[in-house]
């Protein structure tokens, strides 16, 4: 009888002695929030021709790929950036309004944004080009901020 005492006075002093994990109260809508702004600021720069500061939001992280026209389009941040770069550098003006957007967290470092968009190009000598669409973006916090590990647009 006295070795089962001992092992439940042991058992007792080791769960009243063991260190209490900490709960973090997780709120899902600054998840969602912060995710829309970093978008948003995404967007932003793309409209104010800072490519520069647009390719900043791609994340360099292993993994990230980006979707367009059915296949892997990137399969870098570096090459996203790239093709940002490269498509207004040629005097071509751009903007992208946001007609609608979904946000939707999945754990407190990563969240989806879902964007139904216009996006016009005005090239020299006036002609102007309208793309419809829907683009998706997987945002995931990194030290330096949110930043997009993977992409994909949809065009109407």
């Amino acid at each position: 009888m006295r070795p089962a005492l001992l092992m439940i006075c042991v058992c007792t002093f080791m769960t009243a002695c063991a260190p209490k994990a900490t709960v973090t109260a997780y709120d899902p809508m600054t998840t969602r929030e912060e995710a829309s702004v970093a978008f948003r600021a995404y967007i932003d720069a793309i409209n104010e021709g800072d490519t520069q500061r647009a390719g900043e939001f791609y994340d360099r992280a292993e993994g990230f790929h980006w979707v367009e026209r059915g296949s892997v389009g990137y399969e870098t941040g570096d090459e996203a950036a790239a093709a940002v770069s490269a498509f207004t550098d040629n005097n071509t003006t751009t903007h992208m309004a946001i007609i609608e957007m979904r946000v939707a967290e999945l754990s407190p470092d990563a969240a989806t944004v879902s964007v139904q968009y216009e996006f016009t190009a005005i090239m020299t000598g006036g002609m102007t080009m309208k793309i419809p669409g829907w683009m998706s973006v997987a945002m995931a916090r990194r030290d330096d901020g949110r930043k997009i590990a993977a992409g994909m647009t949809s065009n109407e």
